[in-house]
C-alpha cells in the first residue's frame, strides 16, 4: 500500500507540501492578474477584470478523481495526471477583455500556456459559456 492509500486523509508531510505548492501558485497568478488590472486602471482608465475566483481542489476531490480515472493514488500521479488541482476563474465584462488579459498574462516570461479551451469562439453545446 502506498502513502496515499494508507495515510491519505492524515495528510502526509509530502502531500501537504504539494498542496501548498498549488496554493502558492494560485496566489502568485492571482497577484499577477490584480497587478495587471491595476496597471490598466492607471494607464488606460480601464479595468478589464471584473473579478477573480480561485480554489484548490479538496483532498477528497483529488482522491475521487484519481480513482475515477483509474490512476494510482500517489503524489506523482497527482502531479502528472490531475490538471485541475488548482484553478482560477477570471471574469471579464467583455469578450475582447478576455483576449486582452490572455495576451498580457502570456507575455510574461514565467507563464506558459499548456492547454486552451476557448468557449467564446467555440461555445459548449449546452450554450453555457463558463
Amino acid at each position: 500500500m502506498n502513502e496515499l492509500e494508507s495515510g491519505w486523509e492524515d495528510e502526509t508531510l509530502e502531500f501537504r507540501k504539494l498542496i501548498t505548492y498549488y496554493e502558492c501558485a494560485v496566489m502568485e497568478i492571482e497577484t499577477k492578474l490584480k497587478v495587471l488590472n491595476k496597471e490598466f486602471s492607471l494607464e488606460y482608465d480601464k479595468n478589464p477584470i471584473e473579478s477573480i475566483q480561485s480554489r484548490v481542489k479538496s483532498n477528497a476531490g483529488i482522491m475521487r478523481k484519481l480513482k475515477r480515472k483509474g490512476l494510482p493514488l500517489t503524489l506523482e500521479s497527482i502531479e502528472k495526471n490531475i490538471w485541475d488541482v488548482a484553478g482560477l476563474r477570471v471574469i471579464c465584462a467583455f469578450p475582447e477583455d478576455v483576449y486582452l488579459v490572455k495576451r498580457c498574462i502570456l507575455a510574461q516570461d514565467d507563464i506558459r500556456l499548456i492547454q486552451e479551451k476557448d468557449y467564446i469562439k467555440n461555445p459548449k453545446p449546452s450554450g453555457y459559456l463558463l
